[in-house]
């Protein structure tokens, strides 16, 4: 579980330094969105190992699922409402929100290499 928190902070800690530098805010996006695949799969992984873990971690591992079907599926509502041309819930719901839900798992992987 130590690698899966490693390689999810060295994904993270890219992403984020990648948005941070005005120059590199494309490189960014395309890290969130490797940033994104890598935290799913390891999410699944997660879930193999739900009974090993404390009853906070599968709270936290239940709300984690949840946060990120809810925002797939406002996407997945906005794109098909024509929503986008709405630039702010964009910007909220392509790159703000998941990064939230990115720490959040991090925060998750962390407290579960530490058990």
């Amino acid at each position: 579980m130590k690698l899966l928190y490693r390689i999810n902070l060295i994904i993270f800690s890219l992403t984020i330094t990648a948005y941070a530098t005005i120059i590199f805010v494309i490189l960014g996006m395309y890290m969130q969105i490797l940033l994104g695949i890598t935290q799913l799969i390891m999410a699944v992984i997660l879930l193999f190992f739900m009974k090993a873990f404390t009853i906070k971690i599968n709270k936290m591992l239940r709300v984690y699922w949840f946060a990120v079907v809810l925002t797939m599926s406002v996407i997945s509502i906005m794109l098909s409402a024509s929503i986008v041309k709405y630039e702010f819930l964009q910007l909220l719901f392509a790159f703000i929100i998941p990064m939230l839900i990115a720490s959040y798992l991090l925060r998750i992987t962390y407290l579960i290499q530490k058990q």
